[in-house]
């Protein structure tokens, strides 16, 4: 009985040991943040500039996000400056048709009136 007391308490106590260990090995690994590089906690840092590893530039990419934002700046122009230059071009058409149209009825008035001459002239 004694000896069941004995194994029972011993593994209660390595059960708690192991689970307090577990916890503080997770709490090392889960409280690193997001932004340190994978690797920044073992090891010597040589080339790195401050917490960045060599080769990444914060200058760099915002060079980069600075530079895709004008290219889409300069798309939106273009489409823009397509999309008055198709207006101006419809609106000169219709322009074009209302005074084809105007000489038409101008040409039609006046042929109409000499037709009427010519039929007023032979009942004369």
């Amino acid at each position: 009985m004694k000896f069941i007391r004995t194994a029972v308490l011993a593994v209660m106590t390595l059960a708690i040991v192991l689970a307090f260990s577990q916890a503080d090995a997770a709490g090392k690994a889960g409280g690193k943040k997001d932004d340190t590089p994978v690797g920044w906690d073992q090891g010597t840092k040589k080339g790195w500039e401050g917490d960045q590893p060599p080769g990444t530039d914060k200058a760099k990419d915002k060079a980069d996000a600075e530079a895709k934002k004008a290219k889409g700046e300069a798309s939106a122009q273009k489409k823009k400056a397509e999309g008055d230059a198709q207006k101006a071009k419809d609106d000169a058409v219709k322009k074009t048709d209302k005074s084809v149209k105007s000489q038409q009825a101008g040409a039609k008035a006046k042929g109409s009136a000499a037709v009427e001459k010519a039929i007023e002239k032979p009942a004369q």
